[in-house]
């Protein structure tokens, strides 16, 4: 296997052990994972970037890489560089390319949004709700296991392709929430350390990336949408769904 190969098999999202028909998410496969998801976007973030070098830690180094989704394929968002003669920068993008917008704006809406909401009074109680996390635990499977089933009604020639994608990003948003709600109830919530504080800015600034990613994944949905040719950047193009 030639360098070019193996690159391609690194980006490949089957490597996650997930099925993907035309960049839709369709659910687990029947293979073994080789790379979890967030290896997967560190491997995908460096096989692009030129200045790489071959160690590279395996967590996650951008808040939203793996959690933005694109708002024209619904598929995950990573970290990705660009350049120019006098100048070089981040962008987030989807794996197709259908959207790309600079990281650092991006990040500060998302921040400022979730800043601004654990600082009012009623944070503490917003994010200290009574959980039925039985109920949501089988509603996690019972998504899990509709959306591990399109890829059958797809290959029996039972659904089409367009309706797969509907019904696939349809059950993988309401599964991102249920988790996201079951996260946030259980085990250490960096959350509500930056709601409790007198200084929710300075709190959230003091959380370690990987607490931050753990507060927006458990918080908010962030889909990014495809701006017109030369449009500038807007905070209207990043769209956030409360899961809370």
């Amino acid at each position: 296997m030639d360098q070019g190969s193996v690159r391609r098999a690194l980006i490949n999202p089957r490597i996650t052990g997930r099925s993907v028909y035309r960049g839709t998410d369709l659910g687990a496969g029947d293979w073994p994972a080789i790379l979890d998801a967030d290896t997967f976007a560190q491997v995908e973030e460096r096989l692009n970037d030129p200045r790489r070098r071959t160690a590279f830690n395996t967590s996650a180094r951008h808040l939203l890489s793996g959690i933005a989704r694109c708002g024209v394929c619904d598929g995950p968002m990573y970290g990705s560089p660009m350049k120019s003669r006098e100048r070089r920068w981040m962008v987030y993008r989807c794996h197709d390319r259908h959207v790309m917008r600079r990281m650092d704006l991006v990040d500060e809406v998302v921040e400022g949004v979730i800043v601004a909401r654990l600082a009012r009074p009623d944070a503490l109680a917003l994010l200290s709700p009574d959980v039925d996390l039985d109920a949501l635990r089988e509603r996690a499977r019972d998504l899990r296991e509709r959306r591990d089933n399109l890829a059958a009604l797809l290959a029996e020639g039972l659904l089409s392709a367009a309706s797969v994608r509907e019904q696939a990003g349809k059950i993988s948003t309401e599964l991102r929430e249920v988790e996201g709600r079951i996260d946030g109830a259980t085990g250490d919530n960096p959350a509500l350390t930056v709601a409790s504080s007198a200084d929710a800015a300075a709190a959230w600034e003091a959380l370690a990336l990987e607490s931050r990613r753990a507060v927006v994944k458990a918080l908010v949905s962030v889909t990014v949408e495809r701006a017109g040719k030369g449009a500038r950047f807007s905070p209207e193009q990043v769209r956030i769904e409360w899961k809370v």
